[in-house]
């Protein structure tokens, strides 16, 4: 502990009693005094003022600090160079350092440039080529001169897209694999065909042969062998297990990826390259190529004769992969049927992979796009398409249609997945027990895939498809065939951008990048819909006296028990929770938090009418949904001046957002009027003050910023270089502004991910305060003048320097126009050079500091503390 300073030295005599001087002064780490040079580099006092040099660097290389543990004071080491070293770093040294270091520069930068060439070039090429090869006929490929344009530079950006899709799929797929084998040989079923007893009977030969052999051993040596026998069984297991384990930590330690792809300097990983290409031509035969020829085969033997219109290889492909499956399941049962157990063995996991392969891609691929091509479908007239359109425009161009009913179809998926949550978590444990609990932590699908039968997924499948089609139909058909009848009118909507000019594009980007986030930032979209669906539920159920079937206990109100029907009281194990206890059942769990219900009258009658009344509630809130945004947003936009021809999504957006703030208003004032009218009074005077505070942020953040930004990017791009010289640029202010809301997004988003800086500190604190809490003084002083200043310097310099070389030079007008549009692009590299150019400087400043330090540095010396006074 350390010595109060104030205490004088006579009253710290006699502290040890072992005989040491305390008037002697020792180093803190080694306790002595020593023939070194005792320093105090610290605040600390006392007997831990005192330090060694060569004990505190000792210290400080194990503790890897460097500040002092107890005052947190940072150490300070002062460089000690050799006597002849000079005032200034000599040219020749300068020249000879920048030589060395450039040298390794260049071996760094030779290195990373072959890498990049072997694995984003090389091989992607190789990839696409090779699989050109094999699906045009691997020997009539190398018997013909076709050979000769796989190493020409011919279409090498086209064969590189492709080449590196295919490579990224052969690496999927090899993970994939090796994780899949690893799921099989942990969790995988030992029965391949689902048949309990003889695995049982085979897994408890397996289990019992180590105690089996030792109790015949028992026999024959009295009971002297048997723990010998376990025990050697035993550490035979643990012995293989250690050696296991070492051989794994010794190959993860000399793999890395710096090393497997080459980054650690090395040329070892050429052999990486050719083992990558060799394996994508054994992926391309074994995984693309054979199913192919499968596929093909198949449908050959179906009479359907030539290759498909469209998507050939994949239809084939899947097709073989189907017939590989059903081979591999009648092989599969052969071998049962004949004990041929390591053929059986090989054969299942053979059969597990493909047929987890077939279901991802029928849940993942298929699934999704054939919902989304039901919704294209059913939103034919939204859009005053045909069907005939649709199919012309996906003759036309196949791939891209696929892909973009895929991603709908997706998306659909995902937001009706978040829905079903939502739902979890507002209605009784088991009245959703035909659908999958996605939060549910047993819930591993690859491992059902691997367990349960094909008809099972089959019949899954085919229910998903029906109620996701069925909800499709309910939500977007329906509704549009009524609006249709009743206000036909308000179809179909106008989606071609045609229409509008491509400058109003900012108009789109400022609707989807700041309108729509906000909205759904502070709408609380999620808490609305929980209250209309209990809402909904708790009426509904009400109405056909099934709420007590529908909420959860904490939820409705005790029924009364005259109430009840005879014979249906709520008791454990009765037939009302039959439902979820079947879906644990079926997925091989205990029923978990199962809640009772009262089960009226006609129970199966109500569960009817209680579907029939979803999906009129469905139809009517869709048809809501699609006639009154678009019909608001019109409407307000009609008032400021728009037409009727403009894009629906300017409508829609602005209908949403008038009606969330009506709506929200509404909610407000009525929250207000319920807590009295002194209430109102104090949270109008607060709700003004708010409100003036958010217009005085808004007027330079929202308004004189993004003008000034989209002013100046109209100015330093467009201008410049869109307009020729005899023609006149247009501003219009609407627009500039609009494209400056998005470029100020950039901005703040590329500040708060910037290094650390006055601005970005202003930015997080009012982030962190919230629109209640922040400083308008901070806002103004750290953020909005410092940017109106910087904008309005970078407007009118290069304007303000053009004028006085106009003056100064005759010109012609087309040199004066010319002048003054390329001045702003000039000005703006300017100060990005000079930015570089400081830069630079600081870094050759290093790189002389650095060169001083391998010539003429001996050591370091530490710099003792001394305080201020």
């Amino acid at each position: 502990m350390a010595d109060d300073p104030g205490i004088h030295q006579e009253d710290a005599v006699g502290a040890y009693d072992d005989g040491i001087n305390n008037d002697e002064d020792i180093c803190r780490v080694c306790r002595l005094s020593g023939d070194d040079v005792l320093y105090h580099p610290c605040l600390c006092t006392g007997t831990i003022k005192f330090v060694h040099q060569k004990c505190l660097e000792q210290w400080l290389k194990y503790s890897k600090k460097e500040v002092c543990e107890l005052c947190n004071h940072q150490f300070s080491f002062q460089p000690v160079y050799a006597e002849n070293m000079p005032d200034r770093l000599p040219i020749q040294d300068f020249m000879k350092g920048i030589a060395r270091i450039g040298l390794k520069g260049c071996k760094i930068v030779l290195t990373y440039a072959l890498v990049a060439f072997c694995w984003l070039l090389l091989v992607p090429v190789m990839a696409c080529r090779i699989n050109k090869m094999v699906f045009s006929g691997v020997l009539n490929y190398l018997f013909s001169l076709r050979v000769l344009s796989f190493f020409s530079l011919e279409n090498i950006v086209e064969d590189q897209a492709k080449g590196t899709v295919i490579f990224c799929l052969f690496v999927c797929t090899f993970i994939a694999l090796v994780w899949l084998r690893e799921q099989i040989a942990v969790g995988g079923p030992h029965d391949m065909l689902n048949i309990e007893f003889e695995e049982r009977h085979e897994n408890a030969e397996v289990i019992q042969a180590p105690i089996e052999r030792a109790f015949e051993l028992n026999e024959e040596d009295n009971g002297n062998n048997v723990v010998g026998m376990l025990r050697e069984e035993d550490g035979q297991n643990q012995q293989n297990e250690e050696n296991w384990g070492r051989d794994v930590e010794r190959i993860v330690e000399d793999m890395t990826w710096q090393r497997l792809i080459g980054l650690d300097g090395s040329l070892v990983f050429l052999e990486n390259v050719f083992w990558a290409i060799s394996l994508n031509l054994a992926f391309n035969l074994l995984f693309l190529y054979f199913p192919f020829c499968c596929g093909r085969i198949m449908l050959y033997a179906l009479n359907v004769q030539g290759p498909l219109s469209f998507f050939d290889t994949p239809i084939n492909v899947f097709i073989g992969y189907f017939g590989i499956a059903s081979l591999l399941y009648l092989h599969l049962v052969v071998c049962w049927q004949f004990n041929l157990n390591i053929l059986y063995s090989v054969t299942g996991t053979a059969y597990l992979m493909v047929k987890v392969f077939l279901l991802i891609t029928m849940e993942l691929c298929i699934f999704p796009t054939v919902c989304g091509w039901w919704l294209d479908i059913c939103s034919l007239s939204l859009t005053g398409n045909s069907l005939d359109g649709r199919i012309k425009a996906f003759q036309n161009y196949p791939t891209s249609s696929i892909i973009l009913h895929w991603l709908a179809g997706m998306l659909y998926v995902f937001y009706s997945a978040s829905f079903i949550l939502t739902l979890r978590g507002l209605l009784r444990p088991g009245v959703l027990w035909f659908i999958r609990n996605l939060n549910d932590p047993e819930f591993n699908p690859i491992q059902e895939m691997i367990d349960q039968p094909v008809t099972k997924h089959f019949r899954r499948l085919v229910a998903s498809t029906s109620l996701f089609m069925s909800t499709i139909f309910l939500i977007i058909y329906a509704p549009l065939r009524l609006i249709k009848v009743v206000v036909p009118s308000v179809l179909p909507y106008s989606f071609r951008s045609s229409d509008a000019p491509l400058s109003e594009f900012s108009m789109e980007l400022l609707l989807l990048q700041v309108v729509l986030p906000t909205l759904l930032e502070n709408a609380k979209a999620y808490n609305i819909l929980k209250v209309i669906v209990r809402f909904w539920c708790d009426t509904v159920g009400r109405m056909l006296k099934l709420n007590t079937y529908l909420l959860p206990n904490d939820e409705t109100e005790p029924v009364p028990q005259q109430n009840r029907a005879p014979g249906n009281d709520p008791q454990e194990g009765n037939e009302q929770d039959l439902a979820a206890r079947h879906h644990a059942m079926l997925m091989i769990r205990e029923p978990a938090n199962i809640q009772n219900y009262d089960r009226p009258d006609h129970f199966q009658l109500r569960l009817v009418a209680l579907i029939g009344c979803l999906a009129l509630t469905l139809v009517f809130a869709a048809s809501f949904f699609f006639v009154v945004p678009v019909t608001v947003g019109r409407f307000v936009l009609g008032l400021i001046g728009f037409g009727r021809s403009i894009h629906e999504t300017y409508t829609v957006g602005c209908g949403i957002y008038t009606c969330w703030l009506v709506v929200k208003a509404w909610m407000i004032w009525r929250d207000w009027f319920q807590k009295g009218w002194d209430y109102v009074k104090l949270a109008s005077h607060a709700a003004l003050f708010l409100i003036s505070k958010v217009i005085f942020a808004a007027v330079p953040m929202v308004v004189i910023i993004p003008y000034l930004l989209g002013l100046y990017f109209q100015l330093l791009v467009i201008s410049p270089f869109r307009a020729s010289v005899g023609q006149t640029p247009l501003f219009f202010p609407w627009k500039e502004w609009a494209m400056g809301i998005i470029h100020l997004k950039i901005v703040c988003t590329t500040i708060l991910m910037g290094p650390e800086c006055r601005i970005k500190n202003a930015f997080e604190q009012i982030c962190n305060a919230g629109i209640r809490g922040f400083s308008l003084k901070m806002l103004y002083k750290d953020i909005a003048l410092p940017m109106i200043n910087s904008l309005s310097f970078l407007i009118a310099m290069p304007y303000v320097c053009s004028h006085i070389i106009i003056t100064l030079c005759r010109m012609s007008v087309e040199e004066e126009i010319m002048l003054i549009r390329m001045s702003y692009p000039a000005l703006l590299l300017f100060i990005v050079f000079a930015l570089y150019v400081r830069w630079q400087w600081g870094k050759v400043k290093v790189i002389c500091q650095k060169i001083r330090n391998d010539k003429y540095l001996i050591g370091t010396k530490l710099v003792n503390f001394y305080r201020d006074n």
